[in-house]
């Protein structure tokens, strides 16, 4: 019985760090330096977590379970002011706010695109866009130009991505 306890506890140790997720997915890290003042000093993408740091302060960090593979820091949204953008894995399908119908979300990894707006005057990020599971074993993310993101499937099929009124949408 405490064999069996003790490797229980090790096996949700190890998926809870990640160790389980698949062996396609590249992990990247990263240091993406901030080219104004009104844009973060340094966000450190590092061992599949992403903080962001400010006049020698930090001031954004990713969520605990979330296991990021790529960060892009650009103007996907055309408003002027560049977003974050990170391809994940999170636990769960939708994080804190599921559909009304959806009364379990199993604690399993599934990938996410998040996207989180820099507000300059308060120093922080704040998300705009938390896809839901986005359906697809994306290995890796990449900017085609300032408004489209490229992302490659595990059988190394490519698509094409762009914030369309709200949101990502495939433009393939």
């Amino acid at each position: 019985m405490t064999v069996a306890a003790i490797a229980a506890a090790v096996f949700a140790l190890l998926y809870y760090a990640g160790v389980f997720l698949p062996g396609s997915a590249l992990w990247h890290d990263a240091v993406i330096s901030g080219e104004t003042e009104d844009e973060p000093d340094e966000i450190v993408l590092k061992n599949r977590s992403v903080s962001a740091f400010k006049d020698g302060e930090h001031i954004f960090e990713t969520p605990l379970f979330c296991r990021v593979q790529n960060a892009i820091y650009t103007d996907i949204d055309r408003d002027g002011m560049k977003e974050l953008i990170l391809l994940n894995f999170n636990i769960g399908r939708y994080g804190d706010h599921r559909p009304f119908w959806v009364r379990f979300d199993p604690p399993v990894f599934r990938q996410h695109i998040y996207i989180y707006d820099y507000e300059p005057a308060r120093e922080i990020f704040r998300p705009i866009w938390m896809a839901s599971d986005i359906g697809m074993e994306a290995s890796d993310m990449e900017m085609e130009d300032k408004q489209v993101i490229r992302l490659t499937d595990s059988h190394g099929v490519q698509t094409r991505w762009m914030w369309i009124s709200f949101g990502l949408r495939c433009v393939d």
